[in-house]
């Protein structure tokens, strides 16, 4: 092509505007092509924004799902260990609970044995006694009724009662001392205060 526009140019005036006319389509056609490309790298950017929008939404998708999976795994490990440590304690808790109801059982059983012993042998608690000596003893009187008078009459202690009351055996010529046993310290207290 060069060489054409040359050997024109060493013409006359009309080959140069031919070449004129070549160049300005030439250059048409470059602008065109240019337009063209650019529109095309316009179209490609476009795309690729569409695309990278599209990949970046895929991704934020496959992202919240992974965390949704992820968060759900770990949900369930937790759960599935807290359960499991909940067992084990619930397991220690059980056996300390048989263990000490064991251990109840036993001393429940021992204070058992020991109350039974006690019912079973007779008591002696002298400190509920109290001894009245000297009191002239007579075939017919009910000893009972000897202490109740003498609480109402000789006391005035009319509301205060006893448990028993027995006479010992009497020894030369002296009556037998008459014991009387009462329900709580407090009322042989008073008896021995009055």
């Amino acid at each position: 092509m060069n060489s054409k526009f040359i050997d024109e140019s060493s013409g006359d005036s009309v080959g140069l505007v031919s070449v004129l006319h070549e160049l300005a389509d030439e250059k048409n056609k470059l602008s065109t092509s240019i337009n063209k490309l650019r529109e095309d790298v316009r179209d490609v950017n476009d795309k690729f924004k569409k695309v990278t929008a599209d990949v970046n939404s895929k991704l934020e998708k496959v992202t919240e799902e992974m965390e949704k999976k992820l968060l759900h795994n770990i949900h369930n490990v937790i759960g599935t260990r807290i359960k499991k440590e909940q067992l084990k304690n619930k397991q220690e808790m059980e056996k300390e609970v048989h263990t000490l109801k064991d251990e109840f059982i036993s001393d429940i059983a021992c204070l058992q044995l020991q109350v039974h012993d006690i019912n079973s042998k007779p008591q002696i608690c002298r400190d509920l006694n109290v001894c009245i000596m000297n009191h002239a003893q007579t075939t017919n009187k009910n000893v009972n009724q000897i202490v109740k008078n003498l609480l109402a009459d000789g006391l005035k202690l009319q509301h205060l009662d006893f448990r028993k009351a027995e006479r010992k055996a009497s020894k030369d010529s002296k009556p037998g001392v008459i014991i009387v046993t009462f329900y709580t310290n407090e009322d042989r207290d008073s008896v021995l205060n009055n």
